[in-house]
């Protein structure tokens, strides 16, 4: 019985390659021709692309790779940024902010001082002192974080305008015990045409140990230090031209003890005004005679 399967034939010239066009040896030639004969868009001719069809060298100012060549700047360098001593300069929005917050702080200062002294300081409340300057109270406290920091603000400003008067009754003499002495009048006007600064002096001094902003407290200190530091100069130039007797004794132990002195005279005289008159005493004629009494401690012994 003959079989009924059959293998399918195929010629073999299914799968022969096609002949190629003459002169041609592969499909990408025949490709590369055919895209070379198709117009081209603007209506540029074969004599605007070349014989070949090809694209013209672009012109040397259009071509990367003829563009000519930026000369090596040979000139020095001056890094200022790596010098030790150099600043960035500060932008002048920050400056500006910096120069409101300042602004800023000193107008509460200021406004605490003026209720200080119409008031008191037990009865000026924080409140009191935003409304003064106009700010709310949150914004206060970004400022002073309570009364005692303020406090110590206005602590700060009173020793160092009482050392600016010290300084400046100082230098208008010359011999020292007129310059100690003339230390000790620029006090007794600090107390009587501030009393407010004054009260605050002495109250930054009495409680000083329960301070707790120990940066805002040394602040205080040094200014004060500062009105001491001026009354050691005076004795110290009054031992050396002569006005102070040498032995005295140690500088800061004497004024220490003559800022005791001339500190309770103001407070007795500003606290028992009644008193003394009431025994003939007066404000004055007590200065006074204080002020002679140490001027006679303070003066050489006549030899012999």
């Amino acid at each position: 019985m003959r079989s009924t399967n059959r293998v399918a034939t195929v010629p073999a010239l299914a799968f022969a390659p096609r002949p190629a066009e003459p002169g041609l040896r592969s499909r990408w030639q025949r490709h590369e021709v055919q895209r070379q004969n198709e117009p081209i868009a603007g209506g540029r001719s074969d004599s605007d692309t070349g014989a070949a069809g090809h694209s013209p060298p672009a012109p040397p100012e259009s071509n990367p790779s003829h563009r000519p060549v930026k000369p090596l700047d040979t000139r020095p360098t001056i890094d200022v940024a790596s010098d030790p001593a150099y600043v960035p300069a500060v932008s002048g929005l920050a400056e500006r902010r910096e120069e409101e917050k300042e602004r800023r702080r000193s107008d509460i200062i200021e406004a605490a001082e003026a209720l200080y002294a119409a008031k008191g300081w037990d009865d000026v409340t924080m409140e009191q002192v935003a409304r003064a300057t106009r700010l709310s109270r949150a914004l206060l406290y970004v400022y002073f974080s309570d009364k005692t920091d303020l406090h110590l603000a206005i602590v700060e400003r009173a020793f160092k305008e009482l050392g600016r008067r010290c300084r400046i009754e100082s230098e208008a003499h010359r011999l020292g015990i007129d310059k100690l002495e003339a230390i000790g009048h620029a006090y007794l006007a600090f107390s009587r045409e501030s009393p407010h600064l004054f009260d605050a002096c002495s109250r930054f001094q009495i409680h000083q140990d329960n301070r707790v902003d120990e940066a805002h407290e040394a602040a205080c200190i040094a200014a004060a230090e500062e009105v001491h530091a001026a009354a050691v100069d005076a004795l110290l130039t009054g031992i050396k031209d002569g006005s102070i007797r040498r032995d005295v004794g140690d500088p800061d132990v004497v004024c220490t003890a003559l800022w005791a002195f001339i500190h309770g005279l103001i407070q007795l005289a500003s606290t028992k005004a009644a008193s003394l008159s009431r025994i003939g005493v007066g404000g004055e004629q007590l200065m006074e005679q204080s002020s002679a009494l140490v001027r006679y401690s303070l003066a050489p012994r006549p030899a012999g």
